[in-house]
């Protein structure tokens, strides 16, 4: 009887950090979505919302993120931090820590405009349309970044 609650606390425990380990993947998958591409006549960007939430995931050290996650599944979260872009900004035609060129382009992009966009503080939520215009191609909304010079 003992045994058999032993055996089974481990696979929760290891149930538990498969799943932690899950949120932090599909974090760096949505930080390699193509970038939202809008052409307009005001100075103003669109990243996707996903995008926005999985850079703050990862490298906002102001939220309660991946640094949580790394005490739970007890990994160093700046070497992690340190190793995830020292991946994506490898810039060779062969594919890298499981990524291809192309995501590790979309990444370098998004990290980019996110670090600015967070560094002037210019995420605005878009005011709600039509359900049609409030949705991109890929069906995910997106913020509006504005940039003043």
């Amino acid at each position: 009887m003992i045994i058999e609650q032993l055996v089974d606390k481990h696979q929760q425990t290891r149930a538990c950090q498969q799943l932690l380990a899950s949120v932090i993947a599909a974090a760096v998958h949505d930080t390699c979505v193509e970038p939202y591409r809008a052409t307009s006549k005001y100075k103003s960007t669109l990243i996707r919302i996903d995008t926005v939430t999985a850079f703050r995931f990862l490298f906002d050290e102001s939220v309660s993120g991946i640094d949580a996650y790394g005490l739970w599944l007890d990994f160093n979260v700046d070497q992690f931090r340190r190793k995830l872009l020292e991946m994506m900004f490898d810039e060779s035609q062969l594919v890298v820590g499981g990524k291809d060129p192309q995501a590790r382009r979309n990444f370098r992009y998004n990290y980019k405009l996110w670090q600015r966009a967070s560094a002037l503080g210019v995420l605005i939520e878009p005011e709600s349309k039509d359900e049609e215009e409030d949705d991109d191609r890929l069906g995910r909304r997106a913020i509006e970044i504005k940039f003043t010079r």
